[in-house]
Formats: C-alpha cells, structure tokens, sequence
C-alpha cells in the first residue's frame, strides 16, 4: 500500500469500539465547534448544490444523516474501521436516511467501485498520512470532473496545539502540523480551481481528545470537570456571538476548498 494512516488502524478501531452510538435521528450541531463546521460545510455545499456528498472518513459520523437531510442529497462514507462503518450504518439508519457506508482503504478502493461525487469532504483525516499531496490526490479521486473537494484539519500550530501537547503528547505525534499555506498549496499542485481556504471559529476546547492518550491519566478527575465547565461556558459565549471564521492563531480548524 503507497501511503499508511500513522494513526494506525487499531487507533481508530478503539476509538469507535468506545464512541456513542445512541445519537438518534434528531442530532443537531448545538456545540459552537459543531456550529462552526456546520457553516463551513453548508456554505459550500449551497454553493455547489450537490446530487451526491461523500464523507471520506466517516467514522461513527453524524453528518451524513444531517446533510442528508439539509439538502437531500444522496450521502455516503468511506471507512476502513468495521466498528466506525457499523456506527456510520447505525446512525443513518437512526436518522432515517438511506445512504452507503462502504468499508474500505481508500488506498485500495478505487472510483470505478465506489462511484464519484459532486462534494467530497473529510474532517481530520489528511492530517494523518506523512504525504498531503499523495492523500488528497487520492480523495480526488472521488471526486465528479467539475465537483468539489473540501479538506478540515485541526489547527495545530495554533493555542489548540499547545492544549495537545501537554495533555496528550502521545497522540499529537500521531498527527502532522498542516497549515492553510501547504493545504492551498497542494491543492493548485493537484490542479484544483477555484480555491477558498481560511480558519474556521474563534476557539475550541474540544481539539483535545479528552480522555485518550493523556500524558497523567490520574489527573483526569481533577482536568475533566474543568474541562466540562470551561467547555459549557465558552460554548455558550460563542454561540452568542455567532462568529464562525477564525484566525490563525486561535483557531480550532482550517480548510481549503476546490473544484476538480
């Protein structure tokens, strides 16, 4: 296989043996890092009105079911954890949409198996593999000759990075520093158009994978209840603001998005 996930695949596996699976079918995007990626993603989507999103990376995840929803599209996701496609199934199930959740290495897969899309997307994925040209060439893939490809990472060499690193040293070397510059960059190499890319909120504690790979896990009793009122409070602050692009800085995502 050309490229490997550094995370690693039983990583992902442990994760998901471990996430919810009880979301239901009235999830909505209440938290403000949701709320962020939310207009992030419905912005170029109602730019790009598409038939057909895939998520690469899907995971146990509650957007497709939401997408659907939000624009009746037909939605679908790739995975290649059996535990985050069953709760990919679970939730579209829950949510009652009908979608496909193809379990697979994206390395492997190829797009005459799983069909192309009008929008393609991923939320911390790219950020995974030591080559950012060699992953998104390949989400590319997927993509229909004239759709859109959108690619989130974390903000990593931001305030966010620093939060990660002391409580979770272990799991940040899992991950590469990606910026806005290397991500557009990237993309006018593949020869994506029409690029948009930029920082998306103001603030974030919900970067950090609370309770995963913590540097002093004895000290979870004492960080975690702060965590949850810190969380609670700036949540609150900034949904009231309702300031959905960031700076560099401080910002818990970045983007960049592109035609084929």
């Amino acid at each position: 296989m050309p490229e490997q996930d550094i995370t690693g695949k039983s990583h992902w596996d442990n994760v998901y043996t471990d996430a919810p699976s009880d979301f239901g079918r009235e999830w909505q995007p209440t938290g403000y890092a949701d709320l962020c990626l939310e207009h992030m993603l419905m912005t170029h989507i109602e730019k790009t009105r598409p038939r057909t999103i895939l998520e690469v990376g899907c995971g146990n995840s509650t957007w497709l079911p939401y997408l659907a929803k939000r624009t009746s599209a037909r939605v679908a996701g790739i995975d290649y954890s059996e535990q985050g496609c069953e709760l990919a199934r679970n939730n579209l199930a829950a949510s009652g949409v009908d979608g496909d959740i193809i379990c697979g290495d994206i390395f492997q897969l190829n797009s005459q198996e799983t069909g192309t899309f009008d929008f393609v997307y991923s939320l911390g994925l790219v950020e995974h593999f030591d080559s950012l040209e060699t992953v998104i060439a390949r989400l590319g893939q997927f993509v229909t000759p004239g759709g859109v490809l959108l690619s989130e990472v974390p903000n990593l060499l931001s305030i966010h990075g620093l939060m990660v690193y002391a409580y979770q040293p272990e799991l940040l070397a899992k991950h590469k520093i990606v910026t806005v510059r290397q991500l557009v960059e990237t993309y006018e190499k593949l020869q994506f158009h029409a690029i948009d890319s930029g920082a998306v909120g103001i603030f974030s504690m919900g970067i950090v994978a609370w309770g995963i790979e913590q540097r002093f896990p004895k000290l979870d009793p004492l960080i975690l209840p702060l965590v949850r009122f810190g969380t609670k409070v700036t949540d609150r602050i900034l949904r009231r603001g309702g300031c959905y692009r960031g700076v560099p800085l401080f910002a818990p995502f970045l983007y960049a998005v592109g035609k084929k």
